[in-house]
């Protein structure tokens, strides 16, 4: 994700800046993440159109059998809950 933000979020913008959160919730993991950069628009099309880093992620959720929530789509903010046991 951080990679995908420095080569795509702030590509317009001279500076910009990345939130990581990592928490526990009962027996629930929770990582959030989000940037200030210039966000992704439509994010099943986007995903679709070739940009391999948000496959990444998905794929990545899927193996820690979580789930991905879009927070917000500008700026960028999601939010990865998966269980811990």
């Amino acid at each position: 994700m951080v990679t995908n933000s420095l080569k795509h979020a702030f590509k317009t913008l001279e500076k910009g800046s990345i939130t990581i959160k990592l928490y526990k919730k009962g027996i629930t993991g929770v990582l959030e993440y989000a940037d200030d950069g210039t966000g992704i628009g439509n994010f099943e099309e986007v995903k679709n159109n070739g940009h391999i880093g948000l496959k990444v992620i998905e794929l990545l959720v899927g193996q820690l059998q979580g789930e991905l929530e879009i927070v917000e789509k500008a700026p960028f903010s999601v939010r990865i809950i998966f269980d811990l046991q």
